[in-house]
């Protein structure tokens, strides 16, 4: 049986895993907006990302499906390319072609068997400059000019030193929300809140970037308001967005009036990172510093708040 592939770049599948760590969960249409790119283009860097186990198909949605994944939305590129360096360790396509590659010393030959050994079902120039673009991009393969590829010296201990590097920023900020959130921790889902929310307190330390990091948390809350209605029976359906979320807990008596008002920040801040032009000032909001911090220790707070009510019954705020 034939193996599909699919013609790509390695900046593209980045970008399409970028854009799916700021929403959490998205359809192929976002992707295409938010990183400007054709449904062809979109299609097949979802594709092949979903191949390197960097994201997965739910329904229509495409969500992350590797820790390592959360680490690409980053500015750095030294990052992006040793994280990609470590997932293409286990993609065959890829292993393969770097063998045939050191053998051959010939790019094409190397893409033909490549093709011949797994049965792909794909043009030679099409494997071989996908399989190009991300082993260059990793680092993994360097160019020598005029068709010419060398592949480069293991650097094992220097990637799983950048990577230590990361991962320790990352498992410090999910210290810092643990104590934020307090006894409610664990009862958060880690990919969906946990994760997202230590991501967006790592962008704000390490990048500033005060709009991602108001994205990428604002999207955590929304997904521990899903949680929340399983929790507290409340029907979801027909809700888009926190603002609408927070109203049906209102409409069924779950939750009081302050808190839902005072929750309601979170969905305002989250529009105006996420929204572009807002029509009422025909300008997009520029979000400071403070904002951004301010409003992950808004989502931590809400979140207990909202957690008490559920759990023991309690009015806190």
């Amino acid at each position: 049986m034939a193996r599909n592939f699919y013609h790509t770049t390695a900046e593209q599948v980045i970008a399409v895993v970028e854009s799916i760590c700021c929403k959490v969960k998205a359809n192929k249409k976002y992707v295409e907006k938010f990183c400007d790119l054709s449904p062809e283009q979109s299609n097949n860097a979802l594709n092949l990302a979903v191949d390197l186990g960097l994201l997965k198909s739910v329904g229509p949605d495409y969500e992350i499906a590797n820790t390592l994944a959360r680490f690409l939305s980053t500015s750095s590129d030294k990052i992006k390319a040793s994280i990609l360096r470590i997932i293409l360790e286990s993609y065959e396509p890829f292993k393969i072609f770097r063998e045939r590659l050191m053998v051959t010393n010939s790019p094409d030959q190397a893409a033909e068997q490549t093709i011949a050994y797994l049965g792909i079902n794909a043009h030679r120039e099409e494997v071989k400059d996908t399989l190009l673009s991300l082993g260059t991009y990793a680092n993994s393969i360097m160019s020598l000019g005029g068709g010419k590829y060398t592949l480069t010296q293991s650097e094992n201990d220097k990637l799983l030193s950048e990577i230590f590097n990361v991962c320790n920023n990352m498992v410090s900020c999910e210290q810092w929300i643990r104590n934020k959130i307090g006894k409610y921790f664990d009862d958060l889902s880690r990919d969906n809140v946990i994760e997202p929310l230590a991501n967006a307190l790592q962008k704000f330390f390490i990048e500033n970037n005060p709009k991602m990091v108001v994205t990428i948390a604002g999207n955590a809350y929304e997904s521990f308001l899903v949680e929340l209605s399983n929790i507290m029976n409340v029907d979801l359906t027909g809700a888009t967005g926190i603002i609408s979320k927070l109203e049906k807990f209102r409409n069924n008596n779950k939750l009081p009036s302050k808190i839902i008002e005072s929750a309601k920040y979170i969905g305002h801040i989250r529009n105006v990172a996420d929204h572009g032009i807002d029509q009422e000032i025909d300008a997009t909001w520029e979000i400071q510093e403070i904002t951004a911090i301010t409003y992950i220790f808004a989502i931590c707070s809400s979140m207990r708040v909202c957690l008490e009510r559920a759990k023991n019954g309690r009015y806190i705020i």
